[in-house]
């Protein structure tokens, strides 16, 4: 939480959480209630800035749970699946 606290004391206006399946409950309404003050304080300072979050997960829940604890109505989420692996099992060489 220190990394996020410092990140957010700077008046970011862009935040990258990476990992936020890895936050106990406790942790995740801790980063909520960081993302809720840093978002307010910067409105307050310019009424047209926003605090834009990319948060990653190894499941989209984790990450749809955090921006809605942290009072982020519209969420445009997109889900990346990992590629597979395209292997052949027979190898052809031309001589």
């Amino acid at each position: 939480m220190p990394a996020l606290r410092r990140a957010l004391s700077a008046k970011t206006s862009l935040v990258v959480i990476e990992g936020v399946d890895a936050l106990d409950a406790a942790e995740r309404d801790q980063a909520a209630a960081l993302l809720r003050d840093a978002a307010a304080a910067l409105r307050a300072s310019d009424d047209t800035a926003r605090l834009t979050l990319v948060v990653t997960g190894r499941t989209e829940s984790a990450a749809l749970a955090l921006l809605a604890d942290a009072h982020r109505p519209d969420v445009d989420a997109i889900t990346l699946r990992p590629a597979t692996t395209q292997t052949t099992t027979t190898a052809e060489v031309n001589a």
